[in-house]
């Protein structure tokens, strides 16, 4: 989606409040929201949801007003950013330096929920919870609106959404890496008969997702506490067979090595079913990133991915997909997903064919 479809304005900010108002033009019938930063470091989410009629009948549909509480936030010479959240568009006058004083750095507003051991932190903001597995850094690996739950808040989770357009109904599905537990419930909002296998290597993160965000377990679904690795080669030996395989397990920033080598590839592939899909949250950072671009080719042939903070591939199995094909299944699914909060536009608009001009010489292979 081009950054024209996004309209914002901060009309006031200091070390009480932040105010303003922000659209998606493209989705004007829904409320949208805007991040803030403080020094770099993402302090919270604003919604934006009530109609702000000057802004409206000066020809911006959709414009809805926000308020972000910041007393005790700021220090004197605080920097404070405004942005819509996961894109990359600043609001006017959404960039100020806070001279103000304040008596507290502790946001009034987080409510720590759960500390399960240093590097699993659930808190939360607003009205949202969020998983994070550092204190320092403001990464967030899972993010729920306590208000909505159904929406997927992160926008990689969107992106893997995507999938549906190359296998829009699969009948069994496997998920590497849980975080908190947020995709299960939105693929079955699309394949409601799906059994859904899920993997992860941590039991606190497990206790965590289903304790804290909710993570829905049917008698047709099962969480495993083992490495995901080690489940797809048990998988294999016994013939079990995948319609969408998902991996999204990261450690340091980054995809495991041993989950993004040809050996590895190849395994996930054996499991697939004809039809299968397999899609891959992936560092866009990674020190391997175009090596893990040719180990996808050499594995999958062609395959399409979106980039944007993450970058998310997307292989078919069977890979004589078709953009028209694609976009008439998007447009098939459109409803549905809007129910969880994917855009088609957004996602369309960023999918891309892996280009075969990189050097496909250059894979990563399982250490010797």
């Amino acid at each position: 989606m081009s950054t024209e479809n996004f309209r914002g304005w901060v009309d006031s900010l200091d070390c009480n409040e932040i105010a303003g108002w922000a659209a998606n033009i493209a989705h004007s019938e829904s409320p949208t929201y805007v991040s803030i930063y403080l020094n770099g470091q993402h302090i919270g989410i604003a919604v934006c949801d009530e109609i702000r009629s000057d802004a409206v009948a000066a020809g911006i549909p959709g414009a809805r007003q926000f308020r972000f509480d910041m007393k005790g936030r700021v220090t004197a010479g605080g920097r404070v950013q405004v942005g819509f959240e996961h894109h990359p568009l600043q609001l006017p006058q959404g960039d100020k330096w806070i001279a103000a004083q304040s008596q507290s750095s502790v946001p009034v507003n987080k409510q720590i929920v759960h500390v399960n051991r240093p590097g699993i932190y659930v808190y939360d903001e607003d009205d949202f919870r969020i998983l994070k597995f550092s204190s320092s850094t403001p990464t967030r690996q899972t993010c729920i609106s306590l208000k909505n739950p159904a929406l997927l808040m992160l926008e990689y989770t969107r992106l893997i959404m995507a999938s549906f357009y190359l296998n829009p109904q699969p009948a069994s599905v496997l998920i590497i890496g849980l975080g908190g537990g947020v995709l299960p419930a939105a693929f079955w909002s699309i394949a409601p008969h799906a059994t859904i296998d899920m993997v992860e290597i941590d039991e606190d993160v497990i206790q965590v997702a289903l304790e804290y965000f909710g993570l829905v377990m049917r008698n047709d679904s099962a969480v495993h506490q083992m490495d995901g690795r080690m489940f797809v080669e048990k998988a294999l030996a016994n013939g079990k067979k995948y319609d969408l395989v998902v991996l999204d397990a990261f450690i340091d920033g980054d995809v495991p090595v041993h989950l993004k080598t040809l050996e590895f590839l190849q395994e996930v592939r054996q499991i697939l079913s004809d039809d299968g899909v397999f899609v891959a949250n992936t560092s866009c950072g990674s020190v391997d990133y175009h090596k893990e671009s040719a180990t996808y080719y050499q594995v999958f042939g062609r395959y399409l991915y979106i980039k944007k903070a993450m970058r998310v591939i997307l292989a078919a199995k069977n890979n004589n997909f078709t953009m028209a094909g694609v976009r008439n299944q998007a447009s098939m699914l459109e409803q549905a997903l809007q129910q969880v909060g994917v855009s088609n536009d957004v996602l369309l608009s960023a999918l891309q064919e892996f280009n075969q001009s990189e050097n496909l010489d250059d894979i990563l292979l399982d250490p010797a």
